[in-house]
């Protein structure tokens, strides 16, 4: 049995059914396990524990504190941005990109929404007045705050979590235009032994952090590779991502980018 989303739904299906010991992890997804495995504030705890790098932000469950993480923030950040991320929605669509310069180079990293902050403390308190509601869904979850990294390039590692331990399944890049998606490329190019290294044992850490917690399946951790080539981490998608098919069915089953001459898929 497999799940593209790891909903309760199911794992019950499963249970009803008298094959739930065909679907992995059914037991943590039956008690809500897809959740706490796709939320970007436990990703932030996760990481940290598994000792994984990531960029500097804090977790905030009230508007005061998000007001005060963002001055704070926003004074200590070489690039005077932060991106607010809700714990839950994927696809850059829960992303937003705060600036004070309005010229600043943006259109290459993934944020759906675009906001410039009025100078000074007033600036940040209107903003959070405005936006609260919306990132933290009507006060449900906690929100993400971290400091913007400007000229980083997105890369990912995919990882499969069994029973047994866990195994690297593939790296690529991810590339946007106008801060939406645009394309991938699988397997990852341009890099060197370093950041290869880097992003696998950093990849490799959380898909074992998120194994210990129960989780059974595909997952991709999502990272940057910053100017000095610094690999940081940005989220887990404990499920199946948009990415699976290309590198599984179409990379590995039908191009064998393994073959020479080298080859590559671009989606």
């Amino acid at each position: 049995m497999f799940a593209l989303w790891p909903a309760a739904a199911v794992a019950r299906l499963a249970d009803a059914l008298g094959v739930a010991d065909r679907f992995p992890g059914a037991a943590f997804f039956a008690q809500g396990g897809g959740e706490i495995g796709n939320n970007k504030a436990n990703f932030r705890a996760l990481a940290a524990a598994a000792e994984v790098p990531i960029l500097p932000g804090r977790v905030c469950r009230s508007r005061a504190e998000a007001i005060e993480a963002t001055g704070a923030l926003l004074q200590t950040s070489g690039s005077g941005a932060v991106v607010v991320k809700q714990a839950h929605n994927g696809a850059e669509v829960g992303n937003q990109l705060l600036v004070r310069d309005a010229d600043m180079p943006v259109d290459h990293v993934g944020a759906r929404h675009l906001h410039h902050l009025a100078p000074g403390p007033d600036g940040i308190t209107a903003y959070w007045a405005d936006r609260w509601s919306w990132a933290s869904g009507e006060g449900r979850w906690p929100v993400v705050i971290e400091e913007f990294a400007p000229g980083a390039d997105a890369v990912y590692s995919e990882h499969h979590a069994a029973d047994e331990g866990t195994r690297p399944t593939e790296m690529g890049r991810l590339l946007y235009v106008g801060r939406r998606l645009s394309h991938q490329v699988v397997p990852l190019d341009g890099v060197d032994e370093q950041v290869r290294a880097a992003l696998l044992d950093g990849g490799t850490r959380l898909a074992e952090a998120y194994r210990a917690l129960g989780y059974r399946g595909h997952l991709s951790a999502d990272a940057l590779l910053l100017p000095g080539k610094r690999v940081v981490f940005t989220e887990v998608n404990a499920q199946v991502s948009g990415s699976l098919h290309i590198y599984q069915s179409i990379a590995h089953g039908i191009v064998d980018v393994t073959r020479s001459p080298r080859r590559q898929v671009v989606e």
